[in-house]
């Protein structure tokens, strides 16, 4: 399996294979076999970060929009009715 963007399906990020790697088991993090929940686990902070941060420029774009209409004047009446 590859990594990619969920959101645009066919663009692929890269891919990384580690076929017949031995570990010294001191060096294992996690249990085996759960690297890959592991892994996973850690992202939906993430994704809730920038999902946050989205929400928060989306709303300064549209603030700033409503600001600017309420300020413009064109042919010398106000925009924004």
């Amino acid at each position: 399996n590859r990594l990619g963007i969920q959101s645009i399906p066919r663009v692929q990020i890269g891919q990384t294979l580690f076929n017949s790697v031995k570990i010294p088991r001191e060096n294992i993090l996690g249990n085996k076999g759960q690297g890959y929940k592991n892994l996973f686990s850690g992202l939906v902070a993430e994704r809730c970060s920038i999902i946050g941060s989205s929400l928060g420029i989306a709303w300064l774009t549209a603030v700033s929009g409503l600001i600017y209409t309420n300020l413009r004047v064109q042919f010398g009446r106000d925009y924004f009715i």
